[in-house]
């Protein structure tokens, strides 16, 4: 009997580890470049979205990549690899709510790097607005998503939240792109 219960334990875990979800890693101040690098160089799957911005100096400007979520980075692990991110030196924990982990849609995750691949025009902010009609991307490289109207500048600006980060997504597209949901 014993034995059967190991085989039962390593099945179970073996399908454990066979899950791979996302998570919005938190970390330390300005070390996302850095915990993406090294958590990549250790077989991980991170993802670290970047956008290029101007920055000033006294002496000069330059343009830079900065990250699109400042202090996220965001990883693919499997509940067995879950505890092994946090061992690095400069991760501080994961984006929860209630207590548990909050896991990000792959879907999410797929729009946010398409949107980036094609080029399409949006920006992120962290404000938090007020909920307004629902509405769902039928077409475009956001298609699948959902998300919320906030308002429309030249009919075209959508606010889709993007998982259980605490950011959102505005990104400028047709209006015939959407379409409202219940």
């Amino acid at each position: 009997m014993h034995n059967s219960l190991r085989s039962w334990t390593d099945l179970t875990m073996l399908k454990l580890t066979r899950t791979y979800h996302w998570f919005a890693l938190y970390t330390m101040s300005r070390q996302e470049k850095v915990v993406h690098a090294d958590l990549t160089e250790d077989g991980f799957e991170s993802y670290l979205p970047l956008q290029r911005t101007k920055r000033k100096w006294s002496d000069r400007i330059r343009w830079v990549d900065e990250p699109m979520f400042r202090g996220y980075v965001f990883v693919r692990v499997s509940s067995r690899e879950y505890f092994k991110i946090l061992q690095h030196r400069s991760a501080l924990k994961y984006i929860s709510f209630g207590g548990k982990p909050a896991a990000i849609p792959d879907h999410h995750m797929e729009a946010l790097r398409r949107a980036l691949g094609e080029g399409v025009d949006f920006r992120i902010t962290s404000d938090r607005f007020k909920p307004g009609q629902p509405v769902e991307v039928t077409a475009g490289p956001m298609c699948g998503c959902s998300g919320e109207i906030i308002r429309y500048a030249s009919k075209k600006s959508l606010l889709v939240r993007i998982g259980n980060t605490g950011y959102s997504m505005i990104v400028n597209m047709q209006a015939a792109y959407l379409e409202a949901t219940v």
